[in-house]
């Protein structure tokens, strides 16, 4: 927390009868701003000592997964993040610029639950699967290795969903999901992920066969 004389987009007031500390949250990933109020030994407002605070909310990792080249991760808040070479869009946030920085995976294309499980790093491609039992992938397309059933394979720079409907069906449910590193041939890439359906587990492949 650190204090800043700009008091704007406030979410909360907090009167601090002892002019040392306040508690806020539970917030979401952000910036935040806390107007804190100090009191005078009888309970009153002392507006000299009132002061705004910015407050940057983090995450904590839970899951990490490394390619190559760059590295995906999961935080505690749900979503994806990677940093890296983005050759191919396989940063997902839209773009192919490369990041030094966690990057927020871009969810603007994933309707439903936005909250990843899993994820994993290809050499050109990443895939992921949400909570309620979807996976997507972005990136490199050359072989089919994104699983979208796309007629035409052209890089994806956000997530698309790997398509169920043709050979598992729309009630298969993903829960793990692994990427190749092979190396960086373009046109070799492939995934595979374990899916259940009617309370059988099993395992689906897609991409290049070589």
């Amino acid at each position: 927390i650190t204090s800043d004389t700009a008091c704007t987009n406030v979410v909360s007031s907090v009167s601090d009868i002892s002019g040392r500390s306040a508690q806020v949250g539970p917030l979401a990933e952000g910036t935040y701003y806390v107007k804190l109020t100090a009191k005078n030994d009888a309970g009153v407002d002392t507006p000299a000592k009132n002061s705004c605070y910015k407050v940057e909310v983090g995450f904590a990792f839970v899951m990490l997964s490394a390619g190559p080249v760059h590295t995906c991760g999961i935080g505690n808040n749900g979503a994806a993040y990677c940093w890296g070479k983005n050759l191919y869009g396989k940063l997902g946030d839209g773009t192919i610029t490369d990041r030094s920085v966690p990057t927020k995976v871009s969810d603007s294309a994933i309707p439903g639950s936005k909250s990843f499980v899993h994820i994993d790093c290809g050499t050109n491609s990443t895939c992921a699967v949400t909570t309620d039992g979807r996976a997507f992938c972005w990136g490199n397309d050359r072989s089919g290795q994104l699983g979208n059933g796309a007629a035409t394979s052209a890089d994806q720079y956000l997530p698309t969903e790997v398509r169920r409907d043709i050979s598992l069906g729309e009630d298969a449910l993903f829960k793990a999901i692994a990427v190749n590193t092979m190396p960086d041939f373009a046109s070799e890439g492939g995934a595979c992920a374990i899916f259940t359906r009617e309370g059988i587990e099993g395992l689906s492949c897609w991409g290049s066969n070589s």
